[in-house]
């Protein structure tokens, strides 16, 4: 494991994935990332590239050939070399190979950032398209946050609160694990959603159509937990239905997975991303610790770059 430290926060990050297994806040002792215990769910933080969530039948045409990319694409197993380790950031780097392309077509290097600063991580993944043709993908995270002072018996884990405020709506996956035809819109008392179990009895709450750009987690007398930022355009959230699990995703993507109808191309998919050859493209999103510290207290230079 590679480590960033500072005085609020103890971050741990593996080259397998670029994956991020663990958040120590250093002020309350509190850990925030799922610990990966298979019982539940085996992975911490895993990066979806380049697909999110499930393809229709698991196929897709490129070019007019058929290809089978695995859901959440295939890089989370994949060993990144590290480039850049200073006193506040970590880079990695990962470059396409021959068996990558039998499934997905396109040349790349993809570059994933970490960047401590005060109680809060931004994490930047840079996609370069290295090959001929226009490059199309999508991409993710799937951070698992540990509820706080998470106690099984309560039926609320936890409060979300969505900026910008208002009604919201969620769209609702099918039996196949594609997107339905309906949606909802989440119960939300006083402006906040109670986390429950019963959250997730239809997978995850899906919310796109660039909704929001920000959800904080809440504990249950109300008080900031964690934040995330982000300028995707679909949030998720998401936890094992049915095991009372003690944790929750917040998922920013860039990205959607197919309507259970669709047939088009892969580079027509709802939220697709293209980059030109020889060109880049820079996305992300920023976890605040709250229950370290607030950003009020922060003085004005550790609150930048957040």
């Amino acid at each position: 494991m590679d480590e960033l430290n500072n005085k609020w926060l103890h971050i741990e990050v593996s080259e397998t994935g670029a994956e991020m297994c663990r958040i120590l806040g250093l002020k309350s002792q509190t850990e925030y990332l799922w610990c990966a215990d298979p019982a539940y769910w085996g992975q911490h933080c895993p990066l979806l590239f380049p697909l999110v969530g499930k393809l229709r039948e698991g196929k897709t045409k490129i070019f007019g050939t058929t290809y089978e990319i695995p859901k959440h694409g295939f890089v989370s197993n994949e060993q990144f070399t590290k480039t850049a380790h200073t006193s506040n950031s970590l880079t990695y780097q990962l470059e396409s190979t021959p068996a990558m392309h039998q499934v997905y077509p396109f040349p790349f290097r993809l570059e994933v950032n970490y960047k401590l600063r005060a109680n809060h991580i931004t994490v930047s993944w840079t996609i370069y398209n290295i090959g001929l043709h226009r490059m199309s993908f999508h991409i993710g995270g799937h951070p698992g946050i540990n509820y706080p002072n998470f106690d099984g018996k309560n039926k609320i884990k936890a409060y979300a609160r969505f900026k910008p405020e208002g009604t919201i709506e969620s769209a609702a996956v099918c039996e196949t694990g594609c997107l339905g035809n309906s949606r909802y819109t989440l119960p939300l008392m006083e402006g906040l959603l109670p986390i429950t179990d019963e959250c997730f009895n239809n997978d995850a709450i899906i919310i796109d159509r660039n909704q929001v750009n920000s959800i904080s987690l809440l504990d249950l007398n109300k008080n900031p937990y964690v934040t995330m930022d982000f300028a995707s355009p679909v949030l998720l959230l998401w936890s094992p239905y049915g095991v009372n699990s003690p944790f929750v995703c917040l998922e920013p993507w860039y990205g959607l997975c197919d309507a259970d109808d669709y047939e088009g191309d892969f580079a027509n998919r709802p939220y697709t991303n293209h980059v030109e050859p020889g060109r880049s493209l820079t996305l992300g999103y920023t976890l605040h610790m709250d229950a370290e510290v607030s950003r009020a207290a922060l003085s004005k230079k550790e609150r930048g770059n957040s």
